[in-house]
């Protein structure tokens, strides 16, 4: 018999689908229709959220991860190859953390901020949003950091391409 993960893990695609074809199907042939019910249930780029303001830090979206991406950029993975940093200077300590660690009698600290960004097919960091928090100031400092981040571009057979990726920068004192 085989394990219960070979046997099922074809189901999900299937409902998958099944799901594509009926939304397809549903869907309102006419572009200029302002129904609600003709609108498209798949997002698109267009009504993705943009990335929101924190402290002066875009926020990636809740969406980040899904499967809509600007048109023309890609994910790794597949015939898409990753890009290669060259260089990644390492992100400092804020004011704020530092005024922190000072008022712990034994000054140890680890946090990581996880930057998503698009590297360009040049090799340089756009499009530039916080995933993950590591507050105090941090934040700022890693985003700082990411774009001064230089890369190798991913490329598609060959060639360069965007793609969006997410690195995390870790802040460690001991």
């Amino acid at each position: 018999m085989l394990p219960r993960s070979i046997r099922y893990g074809w189901l999900p695609a299937v409902i998958l689908g099944a799901l594509l074809r009926i939304y397809a199907q549903q869907a309102d042939p006419s572009p200029n229709s302002n129904h609600p019910d003709n609108q498209s249930p798949l997002p698109t780029a267009s009504t993705t959220a943009s990335p929101k303001t924190v402290n002066g830090i875009a926020v990636c979206p809740g969406d980040w991860k899904s499967h809509v991406l600007p048109e023309g950029v890609y994910r790794v993975g597949g015939e898409v190859k990753q890009p290669q940093a060259t260089s990644t200077p390492a992100a400092t300590f804020s004011d704020e953390s530092r005024n922190l660690l000072r008022e712990r009698p034994n000054p140890t600290f680890d946090g990581k901020s996880q930057i998503a960004l698009t590297v360009d097919s040049t090799g340089m960091p756009k499009d530039i949003c916080v995933m993950k928090q590591a507050g105090y100031g941090l934040d700022k400092q890693a985003v700082k950091a990411v774009k001064q981040y230089r890369f190798k571009p991913a490329t598609l057979n060959g060639k360069p391409v965007p793609v969006r990726i997410a690195v995390v920068v870790d802040f460690k004192l001991y």
